[in-house]
């Protein structure tokens, strides 16, 4: 005979009466016998004594399932829960019922702790769950926070055109032009920007030095170039 005869039923761990009929020193016949008469009284509780109360599900306790004998012949054996083996538990007395309990515990212990299906497993997968559904949320938020934000240390409509108002009264024109595209390129790759709103407020405040010799280049460039224009 199996050893560990394990199922599961409604992710529930369960042992088979073969084995809890070793347990309790008991015919298997027996056993089944004793919990098809445990059935009966449950229907019969039911039905006069507890009709205010909840009703007792057989199937919380025992539920019926069958084996193959060893003539090949299919035979009644029932996968047992942790308060059926309980219940049976309450039935014995004296030392047959205290090492019982202490047995089927244990079992149930080592069982739990391995199955998948059991609470502690599942619980494991629940946290996890919940940890990276948390993770995902703060990292969302503080997105967002870091959106809106954003607008205060990076340059809006007005400190952008005050610098672009500066360069053109430096460069001494009343319009974007090639000039200023090339000052403009220049102070971004120094400051490591594509556009004025990529550079903090603060970093071009700092940076009015980089402006002013981007300026000084440019407007040297064109003294340049008007002198060999005339040569």
């Amino acid at each position: 005979m199996e050893n560990e005869l394990v199922n599961s039923i409604n992710k529930e761990v369960t042992l088979d009466s073969r084995e809890v009929a070793e347990m309790v020193g008991k015919r298997h016949d027996n056993l089944v016998r004793d919990i098809e008469t445990y059935s009966k009284q449950m229907e019969e509780a039911n039905k006069t004594i507890l009709k205010t109360y909840s009703k007792l599900r057989m199937s919380d306790y025992f539920v019926k399932s069958t084996y193959l004998g060893g003539n090949g012949e299919e035979r009644p054996c029932y996968k047992i829960t942790k308060i059926g083996c309980e219940f049976i538990s309450n039935k014995l007395t004296g030392v047959k019922g205290t090492a019982f309990t202490a047995i089927y515990t244990k079992r149930f212990n080592e069982m739990e702790s391995n199955d998948p299906n059991s609470n502690s497993s599942m619980i494991t997968v629940v946290e996890s769950q919940l940890t990276s559904l948390v993770n995902n949320l703060v990292s969302e938020k503080l997105n967002e926070i870091e959106e809106k934000c954003s607008q205060y240390y990076r340059p809006v409509s007005k400190e952008k055109q005050n610098i672009v108002s500066y360069i053109k009264r430096r460069l001494g024109i009343n319009k974007a032009n090639e000039e200023y595209e090339l000052v403009k390129e220049r102070v971004l790759i120094k400051l490591g920007g594509t556009k004025w709103e990529d550079i903090p407020v603060e970093t071009l405040v700092d940076s009015l030095n980089i402006i002013d010799e981007s300026i000084r280049i440019i407007k040297a460039d064109r003294k340049f170039n008007q002198v060999s224009l005339w040569d």
